[in-house]
Parts: structure tokens; sequence; C-alpha cells
């Protein structure tokens, strides 16, 4: 059967990469449509359709559009016993920035990417290339305060929905006297406690100046909520970044690190400190369960046995009743009495 070869180039442009090499048979009663479903099965990393230009003559055409963007996903298609040809309607490009000046006398850089996105250029920067340019672009890097606040403003506002839903958890209403459904619960008293801790406690084994989230402005209230004043923070933004950024991300010992370790301890899977009081709870009310069913089994017994006592008095009262109507149906009968013909 005739056959056609699909090649991926590698990163060198025009070369073939017998690795990715995928072939893809045809056969001589193949449709369009068939040829298309064979070549989205062989996982050749092409998205294939079949294209009507409009004209009147042949006008259903087969596109092959690479999966892979940039250079490196240009096709070489081989169609030498296909009795068939192909064309190149757009041709692969990578993206292109050129780095430096551009004055004479220098040696600017030229970066590749196969998007439009640029991540490797400087760490932790990611440039997004939406369109063409034959002017200089200058690219300032600053610190973005604001986001640094709304992250905090965000966690705080988090905490204190978390602490409110512990609170509506565990209340106990004294006039009322109303427990709520967890109240006295000790696993969610730890977690109320050790978040607390780590909010308002103090980070000793960090290297920073700052050691505690009341250092950037985070209070207590003196009712379990946290409060915010930005300006403390934004004043220790300018005075001490860097501090302020190894307090958050310092490895292990930092804020983060430590309240990723606090989540993982209460939420883990396996075993969490919630999810172990979860499986507890549902072991009790499967125990509660079995129980009810041993009730319930219990009463229906008792109820059969009752059911089969009332049957047998009301056998019982029908006989009665029965031999009362008889006996109620016996007349008196006088005694005969004899005349003496004396008399």
């Amino acid at each position: 059967f005739p056959y056609t070869t699909l090649f991926r180039s590698s990163a060198t442009a025009g070369t073939i990469d017998g690795s990715l090499e995928v072939v893809v048979s045809i056969s001589s009663t193949d449709t369009l449509e068939d040829l298309v479903a064979n070549i989205k099965a062989s996982g050749a990393g092409v998205t294939a359709a079949i294209l009507n230009d409009g004209s009147g003559v042949n006008p259903y055409r087969i596109t092959l559009i690479s999966q892979q963007s940039g250079r490196t996903g240009e096709l070489l298609i081989d169609t030498l016993d296909a009795g068939f040809t192909v064309s190149t309607t757009v041709r692969p490009e990578d993206s292109v920035l050129l780095f430096g000046s551009g004055v004479p006398g220098t040696e600017p850089l030229l970066l590749r990417s196969t998007n439009n996105s640029f991540d490797a250029v400087l760490p932790g920067l990611t440039l997004d290339v939406l369109a063409t340019s034959n002017q200089p672009i200058t690219i300032s890097v600053t610190e973005n305060q604001q986001a640094i606040v709304d992250a905090v403003n965000a966690f705080v506002s988090n905490f204190n929905d978390l602490v409110g839903r512990i609170g509506a958890l565990t209340d106990f209403d004294p006039e009322t006297e109303v427990r709520a459904i967890l109240q006295g619960d000790l696993t969610l008293n730890q977690v109320d406690r050790r978040l607390n801790d780590l909010a308002l406690g103090t980070l000793s084994s960090v290297t920073t100046k700052v050691k505690s989230l009341v250092q950037l402005g985070i209070q207590s209230d003196g009712l379990g909520n946290l409060v915010f004043d930005q300006t403390v923070l934004l004043e220790r933004l300018d005075s001490d970044f860097e501090d302020v950024r190894d307090f958050f991300l310092t490895a292990s010992d930092g804020l983060g690190d430590r309240l990723d370790g606090l989540i993982d301890f209460f939420t883990d899977s396996v075993d969490g400190l919630i999810t172990r009081r979860t499986e507890a709870l549902d072991r009790n009310v499967d125990d509660l369960d079995s129980r009810i069913e041993d009730f319930q089994a219990r009463l229906d017994d008792r109820r059969q046995r009752l059911l089969i006592r009332f049957a047998n008095l009301e056998t019982t009262l029908a006989l009665l009743q029965t031999q009362l109507d008889a006996l109620n149906r016996f007349q008196t009968i006088r005694p005969l009495s004899f005349r003496n013909g004396n008399n």
C-alpha cells in the first residue's frame, strides 16, 4: 500500500530526527475522512482536518497543523509513494528578541522562544511578546508592593473567615443552653490554637529581623480575629524589603513553609489531624447505625410478640362472647305441678 511518513524536525531546522518518525498507511480505497482519522490515531503530533477552498474542481484538501509551536514543531512530510504532494502555507518561526542596546560597538544577544513567552531571560521574570516592534523597548522591573499588601489582606480575611466558622461550630448559648454541633471538640480547638500561635507567635528560627506578623501590622482584636494595618507593612517594605521577603519565603523556617506544613498536618489525606478525626466520627456513626439497627430488630421482635398476644386475646374474647351468647339463649322452664283428684 502507498504510505506517507510524517517527520517532525529537531531543534535544527531541516534536520530529521528518526525517533520522531510516524508512518501513516494509506489504502487505495481510503477517503479523505479515512486519512484524517488515521493521522489523528497515529499520534503524530499534528491536527488534521478537511478544508473546502470553494473552488469548482477538487475543492477538498487536508490541512496539517503542528501541535508544537516554533521551529522545533516543523513538519517534514514524505509523500513520494502516496500519489499526492503537500505544500507549506505557513512556515514555523520562533519568537525572537534582541537583548541589548543595539548601539554600534555592542554585541546584543538574540533570544529565541518556541512560543511568545520568554521565561528564562531573567530569574523569576517572564516576558510575554504581544506584537513586533522596530523600536527598542525598555522593561523596568520594580517591587509590586500593592500585590504584597493585597496578598496579606487576603490571608487576614481568610483567617478570620475560618475562625468565624470554627466559632459557629463550637459555640454555646448560655441563655438557651443550646450547644453547637462540635462544641467542645478537641480537634477544632487544636486547629484554632495552632493557627493563632502561627499568626501571632514569633518565628525564632528565622534569621531575619522580622520574626512575626505583628511586626508587619497584623494583630489580634481580642476576639480571635486578626486586624491589619497596611501602613506598617508598607513602611517595612520600604526599609527592609528583602527581610520581609525572607520572612515569608525562607525554606523550612519561613512563614510560607510553616503555614504549608501546618495545613498538611491538618488536612493530609492519610494521617492528617482532621482526616483522623473524620474517620473517628465515621466509625462512631457506623457504630450508632449498628446499634440503631439492633434496637430496631429488638423493637420489631417485641412488636411481633405483642401482635401475637393481641391476636390470641382477640380469639379468646371472641370465644367468650360466643359462649355468653349461647348462655343468653337458654329459657327458664317452669316446674310441672300435679293435682290430687280428691281436691
